[in-house]
């Protein structure tokens, strides 16, 4: 199974945004950013392990259990130098660089870009920010499931409704 995610981030390291808000893209202390990317990315490292660890109930104890893995390319799309990739530890998950002359609102297009440019190639297309952090080790096994028993127009909206 392959999945392409694409990831829009931008960080401004300066006390407030041009129109004087202040929010978690800009600011003094880059490191909230650093952590929130790195755990993003390190999710996605995880969920496409080919290995998971299953909790056993009835001994207490947890299983190191083998999966098919998942191959995850993950593209990070940019504004500039206004990131904070080169903070990012050598132990988060890799990722390929997509720098941008987009304004920073959109950059969520650049991605839609990103993914839209490799169509085909991928069995799931995935955009994510950079603060989310996926938990659920089985998500995309779970689609190749439903999408199995039910085909893919049953993951999309009825047009009746």
């Amino acid at each position: 199974m392959k999945v392409l995610f694409a990831i829009p981030h931008y960080f401004r390291p300066v006390g407030a945004a041009a129109d004087g808000r202040a929010h978690g893209s800009v600011g003094h202390d880059p490191q909230p950013r650093v952590a929130a990317l790195s755990a993003c990315l390190t999710a996605i490292r995880e969920i496409c392990s080919p290995r998971v660890c299953v909790l056993s109930h009835t001994d207490r104890q947890a299983h190191m259990q083998p999966r098919e893995p998942i191959h995850a390319d993950v593209v990070v799309c940019t504004v500039g130098e206004n990131h904070v990739l080169g903070s990012l530890a050598p132990t988060v998950h890799r990722w390929a660089h997509h720098p941008t002359a987009a304004a920073p609102p959109l950059l969520g297009y650049e991605c839609h870009a990103v993914l839209r440019d490799r169509l085909g190639d991928y069995d799931y297309y995935c955009y994510l920010e950079d603060d989310i952090v996926l938990t659920d080790a089985w998500l995309f096994r779970k689609l190749a499931w439903f999408r199995g028993q039910f085909g893919d127009t049953r993951l999309l909206p009825a047009e009746s409704i």
